[in-house]
């Protein structure tokens, strides 16, 4: 028998995976250590491949991958059940600022290359400094045929589109 495919990660379900891994205080953090946890939470079950493929989930991984690799370098790591609340939720949030400071920084690495890709193809920063035009959904105009409505729909050269069946 074969498993349903669970619904897709939606940005709410990505900030709560995110908050386990930036909240993990065990010494070992795996993909499949992290997929049995967050199935206690009651979030469906992903594979790794899931997991991997959005990139916040996986900054968080690694980032917090890289802090217990740290720890057990400096021999500060303990069990969690040892560790007390105040130190927990400093490290919590020592966990959170290390995964958004590499969110920021990839973010800045992103916009450099937007920008220099941009200036390359000749548009100046003042065109890109433009605000977003204004769409109104709720209205279409009258010279724009509409194929809910039944009209037909005609290309630029007047011909009829191709329509292929499948």
């Amino acid at each position: 028998m074969t498993k349903l495919r669970a619904k897709n990660l939606s940005d709410e379900m990505i900030a709560e995976i995110v908050e386990v891994i930036d909240g993990w205080n065990s010494e070992k953090l795996t993909w499949g250590i992290l997929i049995e946890v967050l199935r206690t939470t009651g979030l469906p079950e992903y594979t790794r491949q899931a997991l991997d493929r959005h990139p916040r989930i996986k900054l968080a991984y690694h980032s917090r991958k890289e802090m217990l690799r740290e720890k057990r370098f400096n021999g500060s790591v303990q069990p969690s059940a040892k560790v007390p609340l105040d130190d927990s939720r400093v490290e919590i949030l020592e966990a959170t600022v290390n995964r958004l400071k590499k969110e920021n920084n990839h973010l800045l690495e992103l916009f450099m290359r937007w920008l220099y890709n941009a200036t390359s193809a000749g548009l100046s920063t003042a065109d890109l400094d433009k605000p977003m035009p204004h769409v109104d959904r709720d209205t279409t105009p009258d010279d724009v045929p509409s194929a809910r409505a039944g009209k037909s729909q005609t290309k630029a050269d007047g011909k009829q589109p191709v329509r292929r069946r499948h």
